[in-house]
């Protein structure tokens, strides 16, 4: 959502139907290791989010997509329904993304408060640390003008 890894020919704040943001997967890559294991989101099943779309260069997508399938591997590709805001109006759009994948080892599901605030205090990766992941999650939100969500929540448990 902040971070997409390619350059987008656009990008609009959307409403996911049918799915909700939570922070359940372990990361011992990106953003966390073996020794300090992070934690980052997946969506799950169920509810709303709010996120963005991107629009995919025509140049280079076949690159672009096997970047993204390479790079999110942990979860299964979906395309869902989402409300996009497009300039003074909003759309409903069917478009790709990668939902949490049950049976991905990695995939904690609901998480005790205190092990969720361990792992993303204290996680560290390749990418960073779990705690910038977060913090930029819910800023992503802000500047789209979302400023309450699950993430902002799980947010202000990790900075009292």
């Amino acid at each position: 959502m902040w971070s997409p890894g390619f350059e987008p020919a656009a990008m609009y704040p959307a409403r996911v139907l049918g799915w909700h943001r939570r922070f359940s997967r372990i990361s011992v890559t990106s953003w966390g290791s073996p020794e300090a294991p992070g934690l980052c989101a997946a969506l799950h099943a169920g509810g709303t989010t709010w996120g963005r779309i991107l629009a995919v260069p025509q140049t280079g997508r076949q690159e672009v997509l096997e970047y993204l399938n390479r790079r999110e591997a942990a979860y299964l590709r979906r395309q869902v329904h989402v409300d996009a805001r497009i300039g003074a109006g909003t759309r409903r759009l069917r478009v790709l993304t990668y939902v949490a994948n049950p049976h991905d080892p990695t995939l904690a599901g609901e998480l005790a408060p205190e092990k969720a605030h361990t792992y993303a205090r204290h996680g560290v990766g390749s990418k960073g640390a779990a705690f910038d992941y977060v913090r930029n999650t819910v800023a992503a939100l802000d500047d789209d003008g979302h400023a309450t969500s699950d993430a902002h929540r799980f947010f202000a448990m990790l900075t009292r």
